[in-house]
């Protein structure tokens, strides 16, 4: 982990054309994971659906004692298409738009995060019983070549040729798609929609790769098998876990 963080800080190139071949196999499905974090322990449905030139990703997060009503729901949906980077076009995703709903003590927070290409912009939208998170906001897009829903990175890494040994570390614009609440739910990361980070292959061992997703000084680790489908995530500083196996 010590040898990762050093090379994710200290290199921010394109990634290989080799890795760029794969980048369009998306698959749609549904998939069940186990999420630990300092709440507890519970179940999440995610999906996966390709249609129409776009990926959208459904995650929903239960109780285990409770599977008919999700105590956390994420809908995000990307447009397959072509980015500009200094290298010319590259196969890519493109975000559009983010629905996040939670329940809490019975009350529901929304928020919705729509792209705004004529204003370069990401427009908020916030609805819930406290009024710091009501209202409507605007971001101003910042420069990038690969923009990424949080719930979609898996996918928006495999699209834009992330994955495979030979590729090499990219900077890349994570969008929380549960903005605001993101902030209520994670520690020491922005306050905004949007935030930067550096991707690179780790190591590959019992035919599974990792990757390493360097949040500020926080490591993201994220497990694909050999057919590069995602398997399981762990942010230790948080203290969170998503895995395919139950532990």
């Amino acid at each position: 982990m010590k040898a990762i963080l050093l090379f994710l800080t200290g290199i921010i190139v394109s990634c290989s054309s080799a890795s760029r071949q794969t980048a369009q196999r998306i698959d749609s499905g549904k998939s069940v994971f186990y999420l630990k974090d300092r709440s507890g322990e519970f179940i999440v449905e995610r999906s996966v659906k390709v249609a129409s030139g776009k990926i959208v990703v459904k995650r929903e997060v239960f109780s285990p004692n409770e599977m008919n009503e999700p105590l956390e729901k994420t809908i995000t949906v990307a447009s397959l298409g072509k980015v500009k980077t200094k290298a010319g076009q590259r196969p890519g995703l493109r975000p559009e738009v983010a629905q996040h709903t939670i329940w809490y003590e019975k009350n529901k927070f929304f928020s919705q995060l729509k792209v705004n290409p004529g204003k370069r912009a990401l427009d908020a939208v916030m609805e819930s019983p406290e009024a710091k998170w009501q209202g409507e906001r605007s971001f101003p897009i910042p420069k990038g070549s690969v923009f990424c829903f949080f719930s979609q990175i898996p996918e928006c890494a495999k699209v834009h040729g992330l994955l495979g040994e030979d590729s090499r570390a990219k900077q890349i614009q994570i969008i929380w798609d549960n903005y605001p609440y993101h902030q209520e739910m994670y520690e020491g990361v922005s306050g905004d929609p949007f935030e930067r980070a550096v991707w690179a292959f780790d190591k590959k061992s019992s035919g599974q790769s990792r990757y390493g997703l360097l949040v500020g000084t926080q490591l993201i680790l994220y497990e694909f098998d050999a057919e590069e489908n995602f398997k399981n995530m762990f942010w230790v500083s948080q203290g969170i876990s998503f895995t395919s196996n139950k532990e």
